[in-house]
């Protein structure tokens, strides 16, 4: 069970790694068909692709002599043309990690499953895409035409990472084969966590195709990783065919669905718990049956997943009915909880009473969670000379972490740290735990008697718009 937890902070670093993957296009629609333009996918319904991408990761901030990598098999099915240019296309994704830390962990393993339904068009857009990580790894968006790759651009966010890319000169115009590089130029992602990174990738303009990518990256001298995928082939089924995939991949992904949220919640007690996870089972176990390849074998082991968490549950009763476990909602009072802020100051559930608090959880290698700080700021700025309160609510133990971050973002808010506790080495558990949070950043709303109002988990663009209007059903309205 602890492997969930670490798996998702994992994600949050391979969403910061997939920022490279966004080889510094341009994805605009042109109105007509240049015959400078060799970037465009060319995919016909009943095609099928087959992808390899692996990361190769050593270390972490905290934990140097960490070794991480991953393996990601994909399968793509394109089964319908939907307009002049894009296309349905279904996904089938196996993410298999393997990680060791000397003296904690040796060859573990661990995988997760997905599947999605998307819209590719034909310059790479994936309009509507709900996750970045939804998007199939050889399918990226492409440059406009020619013309831009020969000059070379700058594109990205100064909020996340710049890039400045270009042809390369192994590219072989004459057979339709183009290497687009990629290097890391700037941005505040990039300037955090020292950043350095330089990629390829050869799109196939005959085959209408991406072939491979290939990206090193490093971050803070520390932490390196090289990430490369591949096209390993293609293939076609008849249009007969096609319905039954359909079917097929809907049922999965309905299952993927019900895999992860049963997973990763956290009811408030742990017979919900159990029942959840034997109703997984149940559902699994019947698809396992009936799913053909390569669904089959997915389904099989996310049945013996189900059922090791079942085994689990079952012989360990009261694991998950702590107080301390319960992911506290909108309604509940406030735990106990106190930290010292980095201006000094002790700060803690009886201390900010008669203030609406707006408490962000984060720390420092949680990439989102730094992409979020600028509209935080802008909260703070927003209710300034108000009885608003923004904290920061920084779960690593090193001071200079947080003092790093504030630094380089010039917070301008207070930032609070756990206290020296033996029981919390690390000190996340310390701030985090006794609000159940385990997905960062997650940002709580305290009201004036310090009862949860409001709680999110994740970055959203919009997530200053969410806050400030929570905010303000609070504040008294004028005399």
């Amino acid at each position: 069970m602890p492997v969930f937890r670490c798996w998702r902070a994992v994600g949050y670093f391979l969403a910061l790694i997939g920022t490279f993957l966004q080889i510094g296009v341009r994805a605009a629609e042109t109105a007509g068909e240049p015959s400078a333009d060799p970037f465009r996918y060319k995919l016909k319904p009943g095609m099928v692709l087959e992808f390899e991408s692996s990361l190769d990761r050593k270390g972490t901030d905290n934990n140097p002599e960490m070794d991480f990598r991953t393996k990601n098999a994909t399968t793509v099915w394109v089964t319908e043309k939907t307009g002049p240019r894009q296309w349905e296309i279904l996904t089938l994704v196996t993410d298999t990690s393997f990680y060791s830390l000397p003296g904690r962990v040796e060859n573990g393993e661990h995988s997760l499953y997905h599947a999605h339904r998307l819209t590719l068009t034909d310059k790479g857009g994936i309009p509507g895409t709900p996750d970045p990580r939804s998007r199939p790894s050889l399918l990226l968006p492409l440059p406009t035409d020619l013309a831009s790759v020969k000059a070379g651009w700058e594109s990205g966010n100064p909020d996340d990472v710049i890039l400045k890319s270009g042809l390369s000169p192994q590219s072989k115009p004459e057979e339709g084969l183009y290497v687009i590089e990629s290097r890391t130029a700037g941005g505040l992602l990039a300037e955090v966590y020292e950043m350095n990174g330089a990629s390829t990738a050869t799109f196939d303009a005959k085959r209408g195709l991406m072939t491979n990518f290939r990206s090193e990256n490093s971050m803070g001298g520390e932490t390196k990783s090289l990430l490369q995928a591949e096209l390993l082939g293609v293939k076609t089924v008849s249009p007969e065919e096609l319905p039954s995939i359909r079917s097929n991949h809907a049922r999965f992904e309905q299952l993927t669905r019900q895999f992860q949220e049963t997973i990763y919640q956290q009811p408030k007690e742990h017979a919900e718990l159990l029942k959840a996870h034997r109703e997984l089972a149940t559902a699994l176990q019947s698809a396992a049956e009936e799913l053909p390849p390569p669904f089959q074998a997915a389904t099989e082991a996310m049945l013996e997943r189900a059922e090791q968490a079942c085994d689990f549950l079952e012989k360990n009763p009261d694991r998950f009915s702590r107080p301390d476990r319960r992911q506290l909602q909108a309604g509940d009072a406030s735990p106990d909880w106190r930290g010292v802020g980095m201006d000094g100051r002790e700060y803690s559930k009886q201390s900010v009473l008669g203030k609406v608090v707006v408490m962000d959880f984060w720390f420092k290698n949680c990439g989102w969670c730094i992409k979020a700080m600028p509209q935080i700021k802008e909260v703070a700025d927003h209710y300034r000379g108000q009885d608003v309160l923004v904290l920061g609510m920084c779960t690593d133990r090193k001071k200079e972490n947080a003092q790093f971050i504030i630094d380089k973002l010039k917070l301008n808010y207070p930032t609070v740290i756990a206290p020296e506790d033996p029981r919390f080495p690390s000190g996340r558990g310390q701030l985090a735990e006794p609000f159940g949070i385990s997905g960062f950043p997650t940002v709580i709303i305290l009201d004036q008697e310090g009862v949860i109002r409001w709680r999110h988990a994740g970055y959203a663009k919009d997530l200053k718009e969410q806050i400030q209007a929570e905010v303000d059903q609070l504040l008294p309205g004028p005399s």
